[in-house]
């Protein structure tokens, strides 16, 4: 032991444990950590408490570089603020000293340390001098050290894109330039970039920062001469890129000159003519033949030309100009955008067109007749109103001459052109000296002398020809002559146009004109005029009087008819009077038996014919009043409590109507083929009926003359709840079914809906077949009359017993196996050849294993719902939470799990009112099927009670569009369960609420119901 108590060999444990008690430990950013090195901590707890520990003096201070490491990555040429974090255990910080040293060269020499023990100083590295080292020193000299070696990149240069000038491009003194360029670099933002542009000639451009896109865009003019531009872009590294381009800047540019030597201006040429141009461009700068040439037409637009030739001339020749008024604009432009432009006008003149509308070509006048000349003129150049119009005759000479008016047109009249064939001529003559001129024959004539008209035969009778003849009209001119006919009856015009009258026509009492007109082949004559009237004949009946029965009842309608008569006036006015029993009582063709006509009552017709001169003839013809029998109405079957149940109570109404006597109906019901009762009235508990059966009522009745009459209604008796069909089962156990329409609807609940589950996503789903669906869920009763009571095999205990109760602890192959016996069952009592949906082995067991055939919707036997039957089948035709008489209710946020009795949707309804739920669970057990109200479809059960097997097995996910007859066909591991039972909460009933379960599942909460495809 030395003399502080220890051995040589324990002391310098001690010393050593001393020397390095404290050890620094580098966790980023900035951050030291001390601790207690274990090996002191053992000797000092190993010797005795009268033991001594002397402490080591002045320890040396610790250095550590924090804000970069070897594994750091710097670019060349910039500099970078260094930092570092320091520690004395003997010293405050502001007593050490830190030096920086970078390859041995000092770059921040001894600095005093920040009182947060840190130290900074500011280095540019390079490849090859990337060595930095910090050193700490203590007041005593004591010190440490740290040292990093980063990777140093080599500094890339700027990358510049020019876009404008060109190198080699050309421009003049007085042409603008865009340099246009795009800049960007690896290491540093974009507008730390600094850009030089410098000109041989002009010096010093422009010196720039891009923007932040790395966009720079100068626009200057620069002075005559070779140009060497040099383009240098430097990064604040010191790197630079340096793009030369060589420019020629030529002596201002002067516009070129143009000019429309032909044709001249104003210059009129006749449409389709051909036109020769000749146009003149030059240009001092350039030559003339890369001038950019354009010549225009107001009405044609752009017209095409050639290239100038050398001296600056341009030749064409047009044929297909517009007619009208064309402003002619000639341009030229330079290669720099400086350009000339004249203008000029040329006119493409078109012959005038006239048109004579009065008279007409060929007319024929009266000599003295005042004739009404009517001319147009139509130019596209020139005004009308400018227009003269000039009318000549070959025989008179010029009739007339004057201006048209602003439509082009010219009325005048003259009666004194002389007498004879004349051609008539009008002309105009446009601006531009162009004729047009039309023609037209008219004669002047002098009208023959008026006839005096006879008749033969005179005096005449009806059926009888009538002919005119005209006597004693001449022509002075002695041209042959012509006649026309007019003939008038009673005063009126008609088609007849000849000399004589068909005999037919000519009926008595009639007055015919007839009015004769001479022509000579030029003009008509004054007409001649006569009448006559036809004298009568008497009518005769050509058959006897008919009539349509000789005997028939009351309430029959008659019909008579005769035919008569009479030369002169053909067709007759037959009228008809009708009599009973020597009384008049009508009149007219047709006549219906009054109700009150006594049996044996005699009735007759008599036809009466009169002629248009009021003589008459009558023929008549009797018959007998016979006897009706009763007619007794379809009979309308009701129900006294409004059902059409096995247990209901029916009532059977009719009417008899009798027209001879009042008859009271019988009534007879029947049932498969026997007669139950008589009497109106039927309590069909007192029988026994079938579910499904079909029931008559037949309606009789026998009147006093032996006359009778019956009629039949019949009403199809369902289980206990209103249906289009009932499935007797045996044993008066029935299923009831109602008829569903095909349709679309939205699948899914809608986003927002209390209580929306991510597989509820809404789609369009549409079904192309109607279905039967059963009204309620399959019952114990209904399912032990079909399989016996195997639904409780297994069961210690059942929640809700009875044959109105749902049937549960069913599982879903369970529920298909009573499907298809169901199917065999229907074609046993009806006759059909439904075909199995499933194929199932163990059948009639609670063991039963099936699968499905094919698609549902083509299977014509009974099965489970589809999902998307089920869901069209609940929601019907609402598209809110809930079906409602209100049209739908929703369920109110925050109410999703509401259990209290009484509880309303957001329209009002009581949600008790269709659903077996959690508040209404007083007792805990399954509900009697078809207490609450059915929905739209008469549907009843389908929120609660018992969940309800599905056809389809699950999927997570909706389809993702529309779909049509949609159904998951996969033996899936689940099979899908839609509707709640009656523990569930108001959430879990929504009618697009979805659950699963497997398909050997059974529980006291699971039934199901059926449907077929129709």
């Amino acid at each position: 032991m030395n003399s502080s108590g220890l051995s040589n060999a324990s002391q310098m444990q001690v010393e050593n444990a001393l020397h390095s008690r404290y050890t620094v430990q580098y966790r980023p950013p900035n951050i030291l950590e001390f601790h207690m090195n274990p090996s002191l901590l053992s000797i000092l707890f190993a010797c005795g408490q009268d033991q001594v520990l002397v402490k080591q003096e002045n320890l040396p201070p610790q250095i550590l570089i924090t804000s970069h490491s070897t594994e750091s990555i710097l670019i060349e040429g910039f500099e970078v603020e260094f930092r570092a974090g320091v520690n004395d255990d003997d010293n405050n910080n502001n007593e050490l000293l830190v030096r920086w040293t970078q390859q041995g060269e000092i770059l921040c020499d001894w600095t005093p340390v920040s009182v947060d023990g840190e130290s900074f100083c500011p280095l540019t590295l390079s490849p090859t001098t990337n060595q930095v080292v910090a050193e700490v020193k203590d007041p005593l000299g004591a010190s440490g050290r740290s040292e990093i070696n980063p990777t140093v990149l080599n500094n890339l240069p700027p990358t510049l894109l020019l876009d404008s000038p060109l190198t080699g491009s050309s421009y003049y003194a007085n042409e603008e330039i865009t340099f246009q360029m795009t800049l960007s670099d690896a290491e540093e933002d974009i507008e730390n970039i600094d850009l030089l542009v410098t000109s041989s000639i002009d010096g010093e451009l422009f010196n720039v920062q891009p923007d932040s896109n790395g966009s720079v865009q100068e626009m200057l003019f620069l002075s005559e001469g070779q140009h060497s531009i040099e383009i240098i872009a430097s990064d604040t590294g010191g790197s630079q890129v340096v793009r030369p381009i060589n420019l020629l800047i030529k002596p201002p540019n002067e516009p070129p000159t143009c000019t429309i030597v032909s044709p001249i201006a104003d210059a009129n040429f006749l449409g389709n003519s051909t036109v020769d141009f000749t146009l003149t461009t030059t240009d001092v700068n350039i030559p003339n033949e890369t001038l950019d040439v354009e010549l225009r037409s107001s009405i044609d637009g752009l017209i095409p030309t050639t290239v100038p030739d050398a001296n600056g001339n341009i030749y064409l020749s047009l044929d297909s100009l517009s007619l009208g008024r064309h402003s002619l604009t000639l341009t030229a432009e330079d290669e720099a955008g400086l350009s000339c432009t004249t203008s000029q006008l040329l006119v493409i003149d078109s012959t005038p067109v006239v048109s004579i509308n009065q008279p007409l070509d060929g007319s024929v006048f009266s000599i003295g007749e005042i004739i009404e000349f009517q001319g147009r003129v139509l130019d596209q150049e020139d005004l009308e109103h400018e227009m003269t119009l000039e009318w000549y005759s070959d025989i008179d000479g010029l009739l007339h001459t004057d201006l048209a008016n602003s439509q082009g047109r010219q009325v005048f009249f003259t009666s004194n052109l002389s007498v004879g064939p004349h051609e008539i001529t009008l002309s105009s003559t446009d601006s531009g000296g162009h004729t047009d001129t039309k023609t037209i024959q008219v004669r002047i004539n002098t009208p023959p002398t008026s006839p005096v008209v006879s008749f033969q035969p005179n005096p005449i009778f009806g059926q009888n020809e009538l002919s005119a003849a005209p006597v004693g009209a001449t022509d002075v001119d002695g041209d042959t002559l012509t006649y026309t006919y007019e003939w008038f009856r009673n005063g009126t015009l008609t088609a007849y146009n000849s000399d004589t009258i068909p005999s037919w026509t000519i009926i008595a009492g009639d007055t015919w004109t007839a009015r004769v007109t001479p022509d000579d082949g030029y003009s008509t004559g004054t007409p001649g005029e006569e009448s006559i009237t036809i004298e009568n004949n008497l009518p005769i009946f050509t058959s006897s009087t008919t009539i349509t029965q000789y005997q028939a009842e009351v309430g029959t309608t008659l019909y008579c008819n005769a035919q008569a008569e009479d030369i002169d006036d053909g067709g007759l006015t037959i009228s008809y009077e009708w009599m009973l029993d020597g009384v008049s009582v009508a009149n007219g063709s047709q006549w219906t038996i009054p109700l009150t006509a006594p049996v044996g009552g005699a009735y007759t017709c008599t036809a009466i014919a009169t002629d248009n001169n009021g003589v008459s003839i009558s023929n008549a013809i009797s018959g007998t009043v016979g006897n009706t029998d009763p007619i007794v109405q379809t009979p309308v079957i009701t129900s006294v409590d409004d059902t059409y149940f096995i247990t209901s109570e029916l009532e059977c109404n009719t009417t008899v109507t009798d027209p001879n006597e009042s008859i009271t109906p019988n009534y007879l019901w029947e049932y498969n083929g026997s007669a139950l009762t008589t009497g109106n009235t039927i309590s069909l508990s007192d029988f026994t009926i079938v579910p499904g059966s079909t029931l008559y009522c037949i309606a009789s009745s026998n009147d006093s003359n032996g006359g009778n009459h019956y009629a039949t209604q019949s009403v199809n008796v369902c289980t206990f709840t209103d249906c289009d069909e009932s499935l007797h089962l045996g044993n008066g156990y029935g299923i009831d079914w109602v008829s569903i329409p095909n349709g679309g609807f939205m699948m899914g609940s809608s986003p927002g809906e209390p209580g929306r589950d991510g597989d509820e996503t809404q789609y369009p789903a549409t079904l192309s077949n109607d279905f039967y669906i059963a009204t309620t869920e399959i019952t114990q009763g209904m399912y032990e009359e079909m399989m016996g009571p195997i639904w409780t095999s297994g069961q210690s205990t059942l929640a809700g017993e009875g044959d109105y109760h749902p049937v549960a602890f069913i599982s879903w192959h369970m529920a298909v196996d009573f499907a298809n016996y169901m199917t065999q069952l229907y074609n046993q009592t009806h006759g059909t050849s439904l075909s199995n949906c499933y194929s199932c082995q163990a059948s009639g067991t609670a063991s039963a294993n099936c699968i499905t055939l094919g698609n549902p919707y083509q299977c014509t036997g009974f099965r489970l719902p589809t999902e998307v039957e089920w869901e069209y089948v609940a929601r019907s035709g609402t598209t809110s939470t809930y079906w409602t008489l209100n049209g739908g209710g929703n369920l109110q946020a925050g109410d999703e799990e509401n259990c209290t009795i009484g509880w309303t949707l957001d329209d009002g309804s009581s949600l008790g009112n269709y659903a077996w739920y959690c508040a209404r669970n007083i007792v805990d057990e399954s509900k009697v099927v078809a207490q609450n109200e059915p929905n739209d479809f008469g549907v009843y059960d389908l929120h609660g009670n018992v969940w309800e097997w599905c056809h389809d097995g699950y999927q997570s996910a909706y389809p993702n569009g529309a779909t049509t007859n949609y159904s998951n066909l996969s033996n899936a591991s689940a099979r899908v369960l839609r509707g709640g039972d009656w523990q569930s909460t108001p959430i879990e009933m929504r009618i697009a609420n979805r659950s699963q379960q497997p398909p050997l599942y059974r529980l006291s909460t699971i039934g199901f119901r059926l449907v077929r495809t129709q």
